[in-house]
């Protein structure tokens, strides 16, 4: 399922938890038997038809700060390519003046445009020395008069250490900008970039201009709602280039996420990836590392992606073990919970389509309610694809309950049954088949 990237960390839980069966379930033939069969088979027909997604690919992070980061100089052209500063005072209100700083040498220039939904100001700071033609700095304002009312403030300013932010002919220009968009509401984005103007040290021709690192923080009424950053994981410097043939590259993600009145929970998430990622096409990025925990009210639910061998980068063709470990807070029924996806990576790592199941494992404990305990297992003899129903291989389940009654069933799945052999607490054995809904078929006392 090929997708583009979107906001947030949002992770495709899969809720293996069984769900129990009640009242008395009655075979064939009319004859009752132990009600706990009628459970397992409900429990075990769920856990098997749950559908599943590789969390990574479905949880994957919206990387526009990298697009907006590219944009950035390009928007910015017309002010560094100034040949001349004078603007003509329009009925619009339109003007430009100056200031000159003899002592340091600089010369600022200000100036400003207006619409009839906008007002627009930008500041440039010149080095006049006479030799170089030199930006030291540059930052300016876009207002927007009607509704809805938005302050967008951006800030461009030397990062490569040579005091100026743009120099005609320089071998390296480096900068560091900031976008900061604010709206009524109190609501307040912000964009940070290290930007690089590549091999020939300019800026505006874009080619081969490489973005350093990116952020991006969004609050409301002081309090951070959301915040990312994505840096350089393959050692080159930076982490993305607008020369299309440089290809992929590798970059650290981290994002953290809080409650928001549109989505209240959970309470807060925090999701760490590394990713490829390819300028040209971002529907092509994928990770090669994920991890996310989310707290609700109650607990803190992890999910992390590892090899079978126990690595925690994993690439197309890995078979892999998708990890959900719960850890309960103050209140939770829950004491302990333990999920294992286990599954062979397809060989388009952007898409989940062809990720194959290959096995299951559930452990939970409760302090309250009937389950006490719940442990199942499933090993497929046939990689089971997205959409697709298990048709061969072994089961195992096991609950206790909290009359410290248990039940315990061995079996195997073959086509639209599933067979197994039954234990109870009391001692009884039974042969039973279930259909692929978990309706008991046939018990036989053994």
């Amino acid at each position: 399922m090929k997708r583009t990237v979107t906001v947030g960390i949002v992770c495709i839980v899969v809720n293996l938890i069984p769900r129990c069966a009640v009242g008395p379930v009655e075979n064939a033939g009319g004859d009752d038997f132990p009600n706990m069969i009628a459970t397992a088979g409900k429990s075990i027909a769920e856990n098997l038809g749950q559908q599943w997604e590789n969390p990574a690919e479905a949880s994957t992070v919206q990387l526009s700060v990298i697009d907006s980061a590219a944009q950035t100089f390009s928007s910015l052209e017309n002010v560094l390519g100034k040949k001349s500063a004078v603007h003509k005072r329009t009925a619009c209100n339109d003007s430009t003046w100056f200031k000159l700083d003899l002592s340091n040498g600089y010369l600022a220039v200000f100036s400003r445009k207006c619409t009839d939904t906008t007002a627009k100001s930008d500041t440039i700071v010149i080095d006049v020395n006479g030799e170089d033609t030199v930006f030291v700095s540059l930052a300016g304002a876009l207002v927007q008069t009607v509704a809805p009312y938005t302050v967008l403030h951006y800030r461009c300013e030397d990062l490569d250490g040579d005091s100026a932010l743009y120099r005609v002919g320089a071998e390296q220009q480096q900068a560091y900008i900031v976008f900061t968009r604010q709206y009524s509401g109190g609501r307040i984005e912000i964009i940070e970039v290290g930007y690089d103007g590549g091999g020939d040290g300019n800026f505006l021709t874009e080619d081969d201009n490489a973005i350093l690192f990116a952020s991006a923080t969004v609050t409301l009424g002081g309090d951070t709602i959301s915040s990312m950053s994505v840096s350089d994981a393959d050692g080159d410097g930076y982490i993305a280039t607008g020369n299309a043939a440089g290809d992929s590259s590798i970059v650290d993600i981290f994002i953290q996420t809080g409650r928001s009145d549109e989505q209240p929970l959970p309470v807060s998430s925090a999701t760490t990836s590394r990713m490829v990622i390819f300028a040209e096409d971002g529907t092509k990025n994928y990770a090669v590392r994920y991890g996310i925990a989310d707290q609700f009210a109650t607990r803190i639910v992890r999910w992390i992606i590892q090899t079978i061998h126990g690595d925690s980068t994993f690439y197309p063709g890995d078979t892999v073990e998708v990890i959900r470990s719960t850890q309960p807070l103050s209140g939770d029924s829950l004491d302990t919970d333990t999920l294992i996806l286990r599954a062979i990576l397809g060989d388009e790592p952007a898409d989940s389509l062809d990720d194959a199941l290959i096995g299951i494992f559930l452990h939970s404990k409760f302090l309250r309610g009937n389950d006490r305990e719940v442990i199942f297992s499933c090993s497929l003899r046939t990689p089971l694809f997205t959409g697709q129903k298990p048709r061969d291989g072994t089961v195992h389940y096991k609950a206790l309950y909290s009359d410290d009654t248990w039940i315990e069933a061995n079996g195997s799945i073959d086509g639209d049954t599933i067979s197994a052999e039954v234990t109870t607490s009391g001692g009884k054995r039974y042969a039973v088949t279930w259909d692929a809904e978990g309706t008991v078929l046939t018990v036989t006392v053994l």
